[in-house]
């Protein structure tokens, strides 16, 4: 007799889930242990395996939907000769572990700059690369801009090291590339000098002298090292892009700057301001920028 299957509990006190992935439908044979939808909780991504196998005669979630334990997810007619597991009912169970038939995934993480980066593969694989460590006396808050792209990261990629597509889309000007664009393995250099008119906060007109290292690990990771000369500013800007489906893509904007003690320009490097305050604002300012770049 086909039964339905409850979203076990899930532990630590969650009470609901976001299904991201449904791996079946009505009609389709699984093996027990078999993934039948994924999950997303606040701590983790779960699979949630059938119990038994048989044929999946019904489901009852879809991609976005929120459940909690105890909701059916399929109904499953068992395999002849199978005994059905009873599916027992969810209970408030405070710090306790999740069940057996939730798997846990696990990715490897690395953290950079108070950013924590997951290594994910669809096969599996471990990390085929590291990123770099990143000395962080005297460089202050990273600030965010994160925001959804019609774009893929391969695109993006590109776009950080094409000198032509600087000049021709985002005005910048006497671009030039400087030695040789380097590859090793996952890890590509490419350096680059640029100048651009600018206003900071809508005020001053700024001509600036920039100097730019990218480096690209595989396609989600773009972190550049900036020099503007004029100010004697010192920047870093990361573009960390995942993809979402075939169009869409998530964009993290991340801009971090040495602090800015004594800079160049008393008007146009803030030096009116105090030293912490003018680097908080002109992270926002760069970030602001940042994203009319990319955008």
């Amino acid at each position: 007799m086909a039964t339905d299957y409850l979203l076990p509990d899930l532990g630590e006190e969650i009470e609901e889930a976001e299904v991201i992935a449904v791996h079946v439908r009505a009609g389709d044979s699984v093996e027990a242990e078999q993934a039948v939808i994924e999950v997303e909780t606040e701590k983790a991504n779960l699979d949630v395996p059938a119990p038994y196998a048989g044929a999946i005669t019904a489901v009852h979630v879809s991609v976005g939907d929120m459940v909690r334990p105890g909701q059916a997810v399929v109904t499953i007619e068992p395999a002849d000769g199978v005994e059905p597991v009873a599916a027992a009912p969810a209970a408030a169970a405070p710090g306790a572990p999740a069940p057996t038939n939730a798997r846990l995934r696990v990715f490897e993480t690395q953290e950079v700059a108070g950013m924590l980066f997951a290594w994910w593969s669809p096969v599996g694989r471990p990390p085929r690369w590291r990123l770099p460590e990143l000395e962080q006396d005297g460089w202050g808050a990273v600030g965010y801009r994160p925001f959804r792209l019609r774009s893929h990261p391969e695109y993006t990629t590109e776009n950080s090291v094409d000198v032509n597509h600087l000049s021709h889309l985002h005005g910048y000007h006497a671009t030039r590339q400087v030695g040789r664009v380097t590859v090793d393995g996952a890890h590509l250099r490419s350096a680059l000098e640029f100048r651009r008119s600018r206003r900071i906060a809508g005020l001053w007109g700024v001509e600036t002298s920039v100097s730019a290292v990218v480096n690209l690990y595989g396609l989600g990771y773009s972190f550049v090292d900036i020099h503007e000369r004029s100010i004697d500013l010192h920047a870093r800007f990361w573009v960390l892009a995942t993809p979402v489906d075939g169009t869409w893509m998530e964009m993290l904007l991340a801009c971090q700057l040495r602090r800015l003690t004594r800079p160049k320009r008393f008007i146009a490097g803030l030096r009116f301001l105090p030293a912490g305050l003018r680097t908080r604002l002109y992270t926002q300012f760069l970030l602001n920028g940042q994203a009319r770049d990319v955008r």
